[in-house]
């Protein structure tokens, strides 16, 4: 039961929880390491 099953406990983690916010977290990172992240 980590942050993977709850995607509500990482929202950062999440993208599409908040696509505006993580938008330049992963944009800079390169890549968040879930599917969908780019």
């Amino acid at each position: 039961e980590g942050p993977e099953e709850d995607p509500e406990e990482d929202p950062e983690e999440d993208p599409e929880e908040d696509p505006e916010d993580d938008q330049a977290d992963y944009a800079t990172d390169g890549g968040d390491g879930r599917p969908g992240s780019g």
